[in-house]
């Protein structure tokens, strides 16, 4: 009596004799079932709890200036994929802090990571001493003026501003 094991070997085609399957075939039925099983999969946990978020989205462009005031020079701030950090010239921010009680106090945290941020941009980059007194009284006109513009153009950071440094 042959065995089972025999006969499974008797029902193999040795490969030249085989079906072939297009390898685009394979693909697109791979990716169908994908789809398919991933709308069981359970949805993820918001990242951000909402009642507490400051969103990058609503003060990016209040951020750029208020980090150009710090470093002292040019700056650009843009959103992080995570949490972001400092590169050369380049301020890197998630795209929300909920580390406050409410949303304003997690604004308030922002607006503190983008001035330590500028900071470490300005004694990192640029090279100069904590006081910047290497730039000069040009330099130092510069700041007065995109300070007054940072007043004009965001009123609410800058009380935060006055708030947290007077």
């Amino acid at each position: 009596m042959p065995s089972r094991r025999d006969s499974d070997d008797a029902q193999i085609l040795p490969r030249e004799q085989a079906p072939e399957l297009p390898i685009e075939w394979e693909e697109k039925t791979f990716k169908r079932f994908w789809k398919w099983l991933s709308r069981f999969a359970p949805e993820p946990p918001p990242k951000y709890d909402l009642n507490q978020a400051s969103w990058l989205k609503n003060h990016q462009d209040s951020f750029a200036p208020l980090a150009q005031v710090f470093a002292g020079g040019p700056v650009v701030v843009r959103q992080a994929e995570d949490n972001g950090g400092v590169r050369g010239r380049v301020i890197s921010l998630p795209e929300a802090i909920d580390r406050g009680a409410d949303a304003e106090e997690s604004f308030e945290f922002f607006t503190a990571r983008v001035a330590i941020s500028a900071a470490q941009v300005k004694h990192t980059v640029l090279g100069l001493d904590p006081a910047g007194q290497s730039h000069g009284a040009q330099a130092e006109n510069e700041r007065v003026r995109r300070l007054k513009l940072l007043q004009m153009n965001s009123p609410d950071l800058h009380r935060v501003i006055k708030k947290q440094f007077n």
